[in-house]
């Protein structure tokens, strides 16, 4: 079976050990990102990237011979929360545009980390606010995907387009945002006209993409602001069927409460009952079956 409803960093067996972008999964990968790209490959067998760690490792044992510049001690700052020394570091002559060693522009990680004056200090210090990762995802995503919804209002102000999209996946901010079930920055976005059925490259909704993460109050919003309950991606898979091969029975509820279609399949000829019967899914199979029998 393909799970191609959604992208591959949300599929059960074809998760990106690296996070977002390698980056803003959480603050300790950000903290410590050399440590976490030295775990990934370790899990690795192939006697080459064995050898990289080893060259890795000597190289990260070198790494306190050489001081720090005051942009890369500003991206630090940021992480650690330590917004004085931020803003000190720029009146100093920390670089605004700088990077860490992922491609994050430090006003994305700023945003991620909600440090609402460090984002005052650096569009002050000339930071280019329509900066974009290596990926392609910008400041406001990057609010999105860290449930910052004060910098996000401040970056849309700015003047960041609330329906762009980015990321290898091509996300918009609403769909990062209901991935991780960030309800503030979703309200806000949708206050701020972001089109609740924007799909992404795959043809993934928001909606599509709350209901396969389980966020269940999300997709209330969703639907509430008009989500297309039905919304299939280029695959052919609905928010039910993402639901139902997920299991998350609260969610499955609420779409067959909205009218979401029962009967339909998928690109590979499978129901929502189909995909609820073969994950197991026994009290997501009895509803199903009430549905359509």
């Amino acid at each position: 079976m393909t799970l191609a409803c959604v992208p591959r960093s949300s599929c059960r067996r074809e998760r990106n050990p690296m996070g977002w972008s390698r980056n803003l999964i959480s603050s300790s990968k950000w903290a410590e990102p050399t440590t976490s790209f030295m775990q990934y490959f370790a899990s690795l067998k192939t006697r080459f990237l064995k050898s990289v760690v080893v060259a890795l490792l000597t190289a990260v044992a070198l790494l306190p011979a050489f001081a720090a510049t005051p942009s890369e001690e500003l991206i630090q700052a940021i992480i650690k929360g330590d917004e004085k020394k931020a803003i000190a570091l720029l009146k100093q002559g920390a670089d605004a545009n700088t990077r860490d060693i992922f491609t994050q522009p430090a006003i994305s990680a700023a945003a991620y980390f909600g440090r609402e004056k460090t984002l005052e200090a650096l569009l002050a210090r000339g930071a280019d606010f329509r900066a974009v990762d290596i990926d392609g995802l910008n400041a406001l995503h990057a609010a999105a995907i860290g449930g910052s919804a004060g910098v996000a209002k401040r970056l849309i102000d700015q003047g960041l387009a609330v329906n762009q999209r980015g990321g290898t996946d091509g996300m918009t901010p609403l769909a990062n945002a209901a991935v991780r079930g960030h309800l503030k920055v979703m309200r806000l976005l949708l206050e701020r006209d972001a089109n609740v059925n924007l799909p992404d490259s795959g043809g993934n909704t928001p909606l599509l993409h709350a209901a396969m993460r389980g966020r269940t109050d999300a997709v209330r919003l969703l639907l509430e602001r008009g989500a297309t309950v039905d919304a299939a991606s280029k695959h052919g898979w609905t928010p039910l069927m993402a639901a139902a091969w997920e299991g998350h029975t609260s969610i499955v509820k609420i779409l067959l409460k909205h009218g979401a279609n029962a009967r339909l399949m998928n690109s590979e000829q499978l129901s929502a009952l189909m995909l609820a019967e073969s994950a197991g899914h026994r009290e997501v199979v009895k509803l199903l079956k009430a549905a359509a029998p």
